[in-house]
């Protein structure tokens, strides 16, 4: 008896759940999706189960590029797309497989791409005036230092701050970017005053190191002080701000080279008056920025980061050293190679500005594209467009500066190949803004590292072999190493590009 009443209790729940099963709104995971796709009739073509799979996954498809997106996402990469399906990348096969879906839903086209922000590249074109503007203070600076500590703590300082303001920023972006504006100005004002003490330390270590007394000793932390608060007002947007501080600076600098010592003190007090202002004032803004939010306090923010922490470390000094490394042994010596760096440090500027649209620009390229391959031949046309801009932008510079230094009879072998690597120098900067862009920081190092091992390794090579001498290597010269650092300025951006290629047509990364 209650055999029987079991079983018969039991029948009404087994239809039940039949009927629940067969019911054409249940949600099916992913993995059942493709098992079914998997159990259709085969048509001996690889192609037809994708299509099957992808239909199952999404319906019908948009256009080419999403279905390239979800390949993507899948891990289907272009050795897969060519082995298992005999096509010569993922784009193609996208292609192919939306076609099958049946490719006929017309794609929205935006007429023309809108500007956030209109008045964002006048912001973008003032970094690298205000880049160039500290270079000014120099003269001054070197009259109260010793040349040789000079030197030295000018390369540490640089060195220091860039790394420093690089990693600051980066972490501030972290904060920021999950809308914790308190926990970015936060860091912004610890890691302010962090550099500062830590540069500091170096300054007197330098000091000790090279008897260059107090004043070598301060400029470090000087240097670090100045980094810090023009990139924490620039990462506010107060370029107006940084600007109305350094042209007096500057212009004290400019009037101690007119004038000679009389002008001396009057010069030092200006840059120290002015450089403490904007220290000051880039703490205040940062303190107001976080009161002025009404974002949660995130936690956790950089659990598990510690390697991207230290590739964007990395990066950042790569970065620094790539520049400094050439550029430093002719700072006392050679007028016209120092000085033809001046164009690239103004033309950061363009850079900035055309990296930032081209990210602008490759979203919007989506809504004017069907397919991937489209997408993919304008996205490499985008980068070869802007990267000629950078260049050129270096090159109309140099130009007028070459010729007034041939007029004052000033110039060089040496300086031109400076000049020239300059020009390569904006474009491969253009490719590592892209670059970094897709986190590719590790990347971005080895090519960095690998472009200066390159310039010195070869110049100590040359040398040995020719007999000749500079600063680094006592047997180069210098138009030899300008001639070198031109060649490793090409084989940066060549590195970069080799890097971006895989990555850079996938519209996943866009949307």
């Amino acid at each position: 008896m209650t055999e029987l009443v079991s079983s018969s209790s039991s029948t009404p729940m087994m239809a039940t759940a039949r009927f629940v099963a067969s019911d054409a709104t249940i949600e099916l995971s992913a993995a059942a999706l493709e098992a079914m796709a998997l159990r259709l009739p085969s048509t001996g073509d690889p192609v037809d189960g994708l299509v099957a799979r992808v239909r199952l996954r999404m319906g019908q498809a948009v256009d080419a590029l999403q279905v390239a997106a979800l390949l993507e996402a899948d891990g289907l990469n272009d050795r897969a797309a060519r082995v298992e399906y005999g096509y010569a990348d993922v784009f193609m096969l996208s292609e192919e497989v939306f076609h099958r879906l049946g490719g006929s839903v017309p794609r929205w086209r935006s007429l023309r791409m809108e500007n956030p922000e209109p008045g964002r590249w006048l912001r973008d074109l003032s970094h690298g005036l205000l880049y160039l503007l500290p270079s000014a203070l120099f003269p001054a600076v070197l009259a109260v230092v010793a040349p040789h500590p000079f030197i030295l703590a000018l390369i540490v300082a640089g060195l220091l701050g860039w790394v420093w303001a690089g990693g600051s920023t980066w972490l501030a972006y972290q904060w920021l970017n999950i809308h914790d504006a308190k926990g970015a100005g936060r860091v912004l004002i610890w890691a302010s005053f962090a550099g500062v003490v830590f540069a500091a330390g170096v300054g007197i270590g330098i000091a000790a190191a090279t008897n260059g007394g107090p004043t070598a000793a301060l400029l470090v932390p000087a240097v670090m002080t100045y980094q810090m608060a023009a990139t924490v007002l620039l990462f506010y947007r107060r370029e107006l701000w940084v600007t109305a501080l350094m042209v007096p600076s500057a212009g004290a600098g400019v009037t101690y080279v007119v004038l000679g010592q009389p002008a001396l003190r009057w010069a030092l007090g200006t840059i120290t008056a002015c450089v403490s202002l904007a220290f000051i004032l880039a703490l205040v803004e940062a303190a107001r920025a976080g009161r002025r939010s009404e974002g949660t306090r995130a936690t956790g923010v950089l659990r598990g980061r510690s390697g991207t922490i230290l590739a964007v470390i990395a990066y950042n000094a790569a970065t620094a050293v790539f520049l400094l490394h050439a550029q430093m042994p002719y700072l006392l010596t050679h007028l016209d190679v120092v000085v033809a760096g001046a164009p690239l440090i103004v033309a950061m500027g363009v850079v900035e500005w055309r990296a930032r649209r081209f990210n602008e620009r490759s979203r919007w390229l989506l809504t004017q594209v069907r397919y991937p391959r489209e997408f993919t031949r304008r996205i490499w046309l985008m980068v070869a467009g802007n990267a000629t801009v950078c260049s050129a932008a270096v090159a109309l510079l140099e130009i007028p500066l070459l010729l007034a230094l041939w007029r004052f009879d000033k110039i060089t072998p040496a300086g031109v190949a400076m000049a020239a690597a300059q020009v390569a120098l904006a474009g491969a900067y253009f490719l590592a803004f892209l670059l970094a862009g897709h986190h590719r920081y590790g990347w971005l190092s080895v090519a960095l590292g690998a472009a200066i091992v390159v310039h010195v390794g070869v110049g100590y090579l040359v040398s040995r072999q020719f007999s000749v001498a500079t600063v680094w290597l006592p047997r180069l010269s210098a138009y030899t190493d300008m001639a070198l650092f031109f060649g490793s300025a090409v084989l940066l951006q060549v590195l970069l590009l080799v890097a971006l290629a895989p990555i850079l047509g996938q519209a996943r990364r866009y949307r």
